[in-house]
């Protein structure tokens, strides 16, 4: 993703030693999909700061929060995550609806909030792994 994108992404780690299991292939698809959403909201925008995404643990669960200085949550931001919604004159709808489906299927979740002063905060969170004893 990052060979076409003219944004740096900052990342912070809080989690270091935090373990989930999750569809590799599944989970850099949505990834990749957020990423995309966060930059395309930043274009828009005309704000070519960096993304910043920050790891984190929320009790039992990772934390993915992917921060973006965008154009912000539609007025319909209830619907983002639907099948076919999209605010994109060329988009499919889809991007969304497939990282939410990832973390639905390995139990964990998607949802936005407004970020402050503009933007949006992406937060994919999965449920921590549990370790093997040797």
């Amino acid at each position: 993703w990052s060979k076409g994108c003219t944004l740096e992404v900052q990342i912070q780690d809080d989690a270091p030693e935090l373990l989930v299991e999750v569809p590799t292939i599944a989970f850099v698809q949505g990834l990749i999909n957020l990423l995309e959403n966060a930059r395309q909201a930043q274009e828009e925008a005309h704000n070519f700061d960096p993304l910043h995404i920050r790891v984190l643990r929320d009790g039992d669960n990772g934390v993915l929060e992917l921060r973006d200085h965008g154009v912000g949550l539609p007025g319909t931001s209830e619907q983002v995550g639907e099948p076919f919604f999209t605010t994109k004159v060329h988009g499919t709808g889809l991007g969304v609806f497939v990282a939410r489906q990832v973390a639905d299927g390995a139990g964990g979740g998607l949802h936005y909030a407004p970020a402050t002063p503009r933007g949006t905060i992406a937060i994919w969170w999965f449920p921590e792994a549990r370790r093997r004893k040797s």
